[in-house]
């Protein structure tokens, strides 16, 4: 990366691109019988270019946001902080939404400027069509409750079904053991989550530990009551991914105890059929379903639990 540190000053443009690290976070990669390729970019009011051939499909994909126009110097720092020489208005929500709202409305009626908050928190949610709709308020009301909370995956569930085309039955026998290498399949799986969920939750410590520490140089000022609090070497032991357990940190240091839930992750992984792309994950499971002896009428699918809040 080229921190332009000894570069004159200049007017840049700054692009960004990535995609999803986990595939089965792609929109794309959704596609089922119930919502073709179509269905899917209807539902994320997508469109292709204009003239691009209508059987062309995707699997995933690739994202990017520019800017222009960036003025690039190194002789002062950039303006900013506080805004001087003019009031400042601040609202207070549970969300952006109704803090948004709040503010919004509030200069409308010093400005005796009639407004609609249900039409604007509407707009924010892009639910607008839902006002129009039979107790249109109560979706919106419950809209705006749920988007108070953070959302967390449910995970993941497996499930036996017929292949496309198909209509055979299958006995007693192949049904018993359908089941009970699916029930298998599924702890498998709830383990699974289970631990990504408390990776995910130590990796938030971990970037808040690390946060505190690269900027304890201009946030800590003067003293604290609270013990530990005004050492920053503590802050430094938590960073240490080889600070296993001791006297001072009987769980180990934050980034370890990452590393060793990292290797869970890996290890509980290893049983349940994985890919780093919709075809090595499709590959996976037909893999595993020959495994287990699946009949050619059935196929195996993994769909996504319904989140929590």
């Amino acid at each position: 990366m080229d921190a332009l540190n000894a570069d004159p000053t200049d007017t840049l443009s700054y692009l960004v691109m990535g995609w999803y690290s986990d595939p089965q976070d792609d929109p794309l990669a959704k596609i089922d019988p119930g919502c073709d390729f179509n269905c899917i970019l209807d539902k994320l009011r997508w469109s292709p270019p204009e003239g691009t051939d209508k059987t062309l499909t995707a699997s995933w994909c690739v994202l990017a946001g520019m800017v222009n126009g960036v003025q690039w110097q190194t002789a002062s720092i950039p303006k900013g902080g506080a805004p001087s020489g003019a009031p400042v208005s601040i609202a207070v929500g549970n969300t952006s939404v109704e803090a948004l709202t709040a503010l919004i409305t509030r200069q409308a009626e010093a400005q005796q400027t009639p407004i609609d908050p249900d039409l604007l928190e509407a707009f924010q949610l892009d639910l607008i069509d839902v006002l129009d709709e039979p107790d249109g308020g109560a979706v919106l009301a419950n809209a705006i409750h749920t988007s108070t909370f953070q959302k967390f995956s449910g995970g993941y569930v497996w499930e036996i079904v017929d292949a496309p085309g198909a209509n055979s039955q299958v006995d007693a026998q192949e049904l018993e053991k359908e089941q009970q290498w699916l029930a298998a399949l599924n702890i498998a799986q709830q383990k699974l989550d289970a631990a990504k969920g408390l990776l995910a939750s130590l990796q938030r410590g971990l970037y808040f530990m690390w946060w505190k520490d690269v900027s304890w140089g201009w946030q800590y000022q003067g003293s604290t009551p609270i013990q530990g609090l005004n050492n920053q070497d503590l802050l430094d032991q938590q960073l240490d991914p080889n600070q296993g357990p001791s006297p001072d940190l009987p769980n180990g240091s934050v980034a370890w105890q990452v590393a060793q839930q990292k290797q869970t992750v890996a290890t509980l992984a290893a049983n349940v059929p994985n890919g780093s792309t919709p075809e090595a994950l499709q590959a996976a499971i037909d893999a595993y379903a020959a495994t287990q002896g699946l009949p050619a009428s059935l196929r195996v699918l993994k769909r996504r639990r319904a989140q929590f809040l």
